[in-house]
């Protein structure tokens, strides 16, 4: 089909242009393409002339032997295409003038797909891209995404000064971006505006530093933290409008996660770096706690950081209220001065949330609970200003009949952009409401999303039928009986839904009826994501949230609440056993000082270990990686001092430059860890540490007085062990998730590198007090030799090696060693 086939008149040709584009008002702009481009030559050529109407396009996925006649004729016109699917099926080289790319796909975007975007010549040419998530059903955290872009390619791609981005988004909650590796980074002077979802907040620092000229920064990450400190560093780019939204990973009643680890000095400051440019300023800080007593809610601090800004226009806040029973009146009382006021600035406040007004974010939990206690320090905005909350996109509400008809219509005509619906169930709900929204011409119209928590027919029935007659979004927390949906849902929702999110507490028959009513009855579903909260982990326990740089790959708190990682916390007391047991041996056989270190070492090892993975801590980290250097140094010690036998008492810590650096390595090392925990690095070193060490140690073993073959076969072992806890470390690192959504089993190989390190330590010990037996014998040997000469030194008959439940000590009883070696 082509131009040519539309000369036909049609009875749309008589309309006036005016009326046509009326119409066309109301179409999207795939359904207006679709419908009319070839339906009569003056309506094409009425498109072509107006390309409002075909620059922008959502990929399409259906019909696609018309849309490639379409596209045969626009494709150079289309500067914005929107990919909400990952059926690719037209390539991004059918659009040569695509200046705009936005992957908005409801449950993620293949790796293969978006490299394959980034390698096309289109995509250098593009100004703007938008990675964006999709509304999903069962929480921020919910893991509903099959696929997970890598990060490390998008940051290479995106910071490049080759493209000619000049806006960024990325805002996929379910991964959010991780900085490993600035060195991947080159300047972009390009880009103008950024929208990013971040892990950490410090990580924005490195991320500005690449980027001179931008204007627009939008960042939603956790907070900052007390326990990192952020290297002061001057930020000269000159932002002019800065939106940050902070959110904690987990959500808790224990006030002192939520608030005492929170730095909100290194907040300040970072918004601080800005003050001389800022024409706007948005801050959400609802989803942390916070006092009043600190900023935002303590006027002083919150006018002094203000007060800085002398170009500041526009200025956005709400904040969570910690303390619900605070006299409302008192905290707005405070922000009545004329600072406020000369800059039109106002507040209200409800029982959760402190904001500014009008309110500017796009979502409102729990709005009846805090509408009818609405406050403000100045009481007529709430009355006088049609459009104060015409932001608002989503709210939750309680399922109940308190609220009354008015409440619902000022929901009508209050929040024009509302398009989704939390419901929640609540335990006062009554049936005296349900049979009247129609007589009082109550209709939400605009709602296309619903988020159900229970699923109950006689309360949902009527919402469906005449409250919200356009939802095509369904979301279910669907852990009640299913039958009822069957009988009396399925007519109604079958023509509507397109897209449904259920998530399920396990997977069980209920999880195969539901299947079944799917596929006979809805017919218009798109899109279905099931999830079930059974293989994943909540993250929720007493040591909640985690404040350490790195968490593994077992499950947190599964086994109990008081348990970060309950396997890898108890496989690390493997490490207790042995080197408890090494150390009371060496005790009771006068072994030298440094072997009683090196085991003792080897407990603070394994309790450090304990620690941070059963409380996944910043602090916890720090006593599981400090105590691994700190061990490593004395063992490198023992090794490099094998042959040596200077006295001990005497002047081995007072003159051994050995010691002192090894003293001076250990406090550096710790006050660089102590700064920030560089896990990469921390690996990397480590690893050197344990190679350079296994290296010395058979090069000692092939000394002519240290060869023997019950060494041998513990060296032997010795490295199996090694490979065998490298080899499992690898794989939980590299496999974790395969390995945990291909079934509820996870073999905690974290767990069985703790074991067979905690073996292979012990051995490493053994080995080196047998060596530096030898030596000792051998040195022996030599002064005897050197007075009166005798036979030449057989190593087998001064090394005996017993064996206790299969693990390996030296046998001291014919002979001891001391801490006094004769020269």
């Amino acid at each position: 089909m082509d131009v040519t086939n539309t000369k036909s008149t049609t009875w749309f040709d008589p309309f006036p242009t005016e009326i046509t584009f009326l119409i066309f008002d109301y179409l999207s702009n795939n359904d207006i393409i679709y419908t009319f481009f070839f339906l009569s030559e003056r309506i094409t050529d009425l498109l072509l002339e107006n390309k409002r109407y075909i620059t922008y396009l959502k990929l399409p996925t259906t019909n696609v032997k018309t849309w490639e006649n379409i596209l045969s004729i626009i494709s150079a016109r289309i500067e914005s295409l929107n990919i909400n699917s990952i059926d690719m099926t037209f390539s991004l080289t059918c659009f040569s003038n695509l200046k705009s790319l936005i992957i908005s796909c409801p449950y993620g975007f293949p790796d293969e797909e978006l490299k394959l975007i980034f390698a096309s010549e289109q995509f250098e040419s593009l100004h703007s891209f938008r990675i964006l998530e999709t509304e999903v059903g069962c929480g921020s955290n919910s893991h509903l995404y099959d696929y997970y872009p890598s990060q490390d390619y998008v940051f290479k791609k995106i910071f490049n000064k080759k493209n000619s981005l000049k806006t960024f988004e990325y805002l996929l909650k379910t991964s959010p971006l991780v900085i490993s590796n600035t060195n991947i980074f080159e300047t972009n002077f390009n880009l103008h505006s950024l929208t990013l979802l971040l892990k950490d907040f410090e990580d924005i620092y490195s991320l500005l530093s690449y980027t001179p000229n931008l204007e627009y920064l939008y960042l939603l990450s956790e907070p900052p933290y007390r326990r990192i400190r952020i290297s002061p560093s001057k930020i000269s780019i000159k932002l002019k409008k800065l939106c940050l939204r902070l959110d904690c990973k987990e959500r808790t009643d224990d006030i002192r996660f939520w608030y005492e680890d929170i730095d909100l000095n290194q907040l300040t400051n970072f918004i601080k770096e800005f003050s001389s440019s800022l024409i706007c300023l948005s801050l959400d800080l609802n989803e942390i706690q916070n006092k009043t007593d600190d900023i935002p809610l303590n006027h002083i601090k919150l006018k002094e950081l203000l007060e800085i800004m002398k170009n500041l226009q526009k200025f956005h806040l709400r904040a969570y209220v910690a303390d619900n029973e605070i006299d409302k009146n008192l905290v707005l009382s405070k922000f009545n001065d004329p600072f406020w006021s000369d800059h039109n600035w106002s507040f209200g406040m409800n029982e959760y949330v402190f904001f500014t007004l009008p309110y500017q974010f796009d979502d409102f939990e729990r709005i009846y609970e805090g509408y009818n206690d609405m406050k403000s320090e100045n009481p007529e905005i709430l009355t006088n200003i049609p459009d104060l909350w015409s932001s608002v996109k989503s709210i939750s509400l309680p399922f109940q009949s308190k609220y009354d008809f008015n409440f619902l219509k000022e929901l009508q005509i209050k929040l024009p952009k509302l398009n989704k619906i939390s419901l929640y169930n609540d335990s006062d709900y009554s049936d005296q409401l349900e049979h009247s929204y129609e007589e009082h011409n109550i209709c939400l119209d605009t709602v296309t999303t619903v988020h159900l928590d229970w699923l109950t027919r006689t309360k949902i029935q009527n919402w469906l039928i005449f409250l919200l007659p356009n939802v095509k979004h369904l979301i279910l927390d669907a852990d009640e009986e299913m039958s009822s949906i069957e009988n009396e849902l399925i007519p109604i929702l079958n023509n509507k839904i397109q897209q449904l999110d259920i998530k399920m507490g396990s997977i069980d028959d209920r999880f195969e009826q539901f299947i079944k009513i799917i596929y006979i009855y809805f017919s218009n579903i798109q899109y279905t994501h099931f999830k079930s909260t059974e293989f994943y982990d909540t993250n929720i326990g007493y040591w909640s949230p985690s404040t350490s740089s790195i968490d593994w790959c077992e499950r947190n708190y599964v086994v109990t609440e008081y348990i970060a990682e309950f396997w890898n916390c108890i496989s690390s007391f493997s490490m207790c056993i042995l080197g408890t047991i090494l150390f009371i041996r060496g005790l009771y056989n006068n072994v030298e000082t440094r072997f009683s270190l090196s085991s003792l070492g080897f407990v603070l090892v394994g309790l450090g270990s304990a620690y941070f993975h059963g409380t996944l801590t910043h602090l916890g980290q720090m006593a599981d990686e400090l105590p691994m250097v700190y061990s490593m140094i004395i063992w490198g010690f023992i090794l490099y001092r094998m042959n040596e036998f200077k006295q001990i008492k005497t002047k081995l810590f007072a003159t051994d430059i050995l010691v002192v650096f090894g003293i001076f390595y250990g406090l550096l090392w710790t006050y660089v860890h102590s700064l920030q925990t560089f896990v990469l690095v921390f690996q990397i070193h480590f690893t050197l540490m344990v190679l350079v060490a296994l290296i010395k140690l058979i090069y000692l073993y092939r000394q002519p007085y240290h060869h023997v073959y019950r060494i041998k076969y513990l060296l032997m072992i010795h490295l199996v062990l090694l490979i065998s806890a490298f080899v499992c470390w690898i794989i939980d690192q590299q496999l974790c998730e395969q390995m945990n959504n291909i079934s509820q089993f996870n073999p905690q190989l974290h767990a069985w590198w703790h074991v067979f390190g905690a073996f292979h330590c012990h051995l490493g010990i053994v080995c080196g007090e047998a060596m530096r037996l030898l030596s000792i014998k051998h040195r022996q040997h030599q002064i005897k030799i050197f007075r009166s000469p005798q036979q030449s030194f057989k190593p087998d008959d001064h090394l005996h090696i017993v064996y206790y439940l299969g693990l390996p000590y030296i046998d001291y009883s014919k002979e001891k060693q001391t801490n006094k070696t004769k020269d």
